[in-house]
C-alpha cells in the first residue's frame, strides 16, 4: 500500500540523482525547518522537512499555521551573486513552486511568495540570507505547503489545501519531490529574463488593481501592477506616479475578498 504521509525513504528515492534534497532529514516535530537546518553543515541542496512545526514563520513576523497534513522543509543555496541580488531567489522558487503544484490544479503567484489554488491561499515561502562582509554566504529557502489539511482555524478564511481543492488526499513525499526537482530546474538551467518573464505569466498580482500596506508606518495605497523589477520588487502605478515596492503587503482586488 502506498505511503501517503512524509517520510524520508520515499522522497530521498523519489529525489535520486537532485542536488535539492541531498542530504535530506524528515522528522515528525519541530520547532521550525528554519531552526532545525542550522544544526547542519551549510551545504548547497541540505533540507529539512517536518511533518508538524511547532513554531513555524512566515513573512512580515507572522506564524504559519504547521500542523500534520501539511509539508514544511527548508534548504540551502549558495549561489554567487550579492547580497543585493540575493532576494530573486524567492522570485526563482516562486516560479518553480507554482509549476509543481500546477499538477494539482490551476495555481498562481500572489507576489512576492504566496501559492493560490482557486482563489485560497495553499502555500508560502520565506528566504533569509546570511553574508560575510560584503559578500553572500547563503540563502535558507523555507517553504509551508498545505497539502492534507483538512481544516483551518477561522482566522485563516482564505487558507486552503491542496486535498481540500482537489477532494483527494495526495501522497506528501510525490509533492516534496516535484516542487524540490521544479525549484532546482528553474535555478540552475533557467535564464533571469526567462525566470522574470514566466513569473510575471504565473502571477496573479501583476495586471490587477492593488492596494499597498507598508508595515513601517507609511500610509496604504492604491493602483495598478504593471509588472516587477529584475530585483523582483513590484512596480505599481499610482496616479501619475510610478511605485516601486519591495517589501510590505499587497492586497489583490478581487482576492481573498479584496474588493
Amino acid at each position: 500500500m502506498e505511503n501517503y504521509r512524509l517520510n524520508e525513504k520515499d522522497t530521498a528515492k523519489l529525489l535520486k540523482n537532485c542536488r535539492l534534497g541531498s542530504p535530506l532529514y524528515i522528522f515528525d516535530t519541530v520547532t521550525s525547518t528554519f531552526d532545525k537546518i542550522k544544526e547542519y553543515p551549510r551545504l548547497e541542496g541540505l533540507t529539512v522537512a517536518a511533518k508538524i512545526q511547532t513554531a513555524g514563520r512566515g513573512r512580515l513576523g507572522r506564524s504559519w499555521s504547521s500542523e500534520e497534513g501539511g509539508v514544511y522543509f527548508s534548504f540551502n543555496l549558495t549561489p554567487d551573486v550579492s547580497p543585493e541580488e540575493a532576494a530573486f531567489a524567492t522570485i526563482t522558487c516562486a516560479l518553480g513552486t507554482v509549476k509543481a503544484l500546477r499538477e494539482y490544479g490551476s495555481c498562481s503567484i500572489k507576489w512576492p511568495n504566496d501559492i493560490v489554488m482557486n482563489g485560497k491561499k495553499i502555500c508560502g515561502i520565506l528566504t533569509t540570507m546570511t553574508t560575510n562582509g560584503s559578500k553572500l554566504d547563503y540563502i535558507c529557502v523555507g517553504t509551508g505547503i498545505n497539502v492534507n489539511k483538512d481544516s483551518f482555524d477561522e482566522s485563516l478564511p482564505h487558507a486552503s489545501s491542496i486535498k481540500l481543492e482537489t477532494g483527494r488526499e495526495q501522497n506528501e513525499n510525490k509533492v516534496l519531490a516535484s516542487v524540490l526537482k521544479s525549484i532546482e530546474k528553474v535555478y540552475t538551467s533557467y535564464t533571469k529574463e526567462r525566470i522574470l518573464e514566466e513569473y510575471s505569466e504565473n502571477c496573479i498580482t501583476i495586471g490587477s488593481d492593488v492596494t499597498v500596506h507598508y508595515t513601517d508606518g507609511r500610509g496604504d495605497f492604491t493602483g495598478k501592477s504593471l509588472g516587477i523589477t529584475e530585483s523582483g520588487a513590484l512596480v505599481v502605478q499610482n496616479g501619475n506616479n510610478t511605485v516601486t515596492v519591495g517589501s510590505g503587503e499587497v492586497s489583490v482586488r478581487g482576492l481573498y475578498g479584496y474588493v
